[in-house]
């Protein structure tokens, strides 16, 4: 199977995976609703459903466009979930 990438973000950064990595290159890109800033919880209930969903590929690289004001604890999330924040 086929190597492919997944880019996960808030819904506040709509604009920007498309402006760095082009809107036609095959990178599939998940926004989250930028609402769930509202409940901590339910933004990592979402979070790490979304991760589980697009990890079912298992040859899918999956990168998280969050910083740590979406939530506290993302980097963990990241992690326990093989998930993968972008540098700064």
């Amino acid at each position: 199977m086929e190597n492919s990438t997944t880019f996960i973000a808030c819904g506040i950064f709509k604009h920007d995976p498309v402006s760095v990595i082009g809107d036609d290159n095959g990178v599939d890109i998940h926004l989250l609703d930028a609402a769930l800033h509202a409940d901590g919880e339910r933004m990592k209930t979402t979070l790490e459903s979304t991760i589980r969903d697009h990890k079912a590929n298992p040859n899918n690289r999956i990168h998280l466009l969050f910083n740590n004001g979406c939530h506290p604890d993302i980097c963990t999330i990241a992690e326990n979930c093989g998930g993968q924040i972008l540098p700064d």
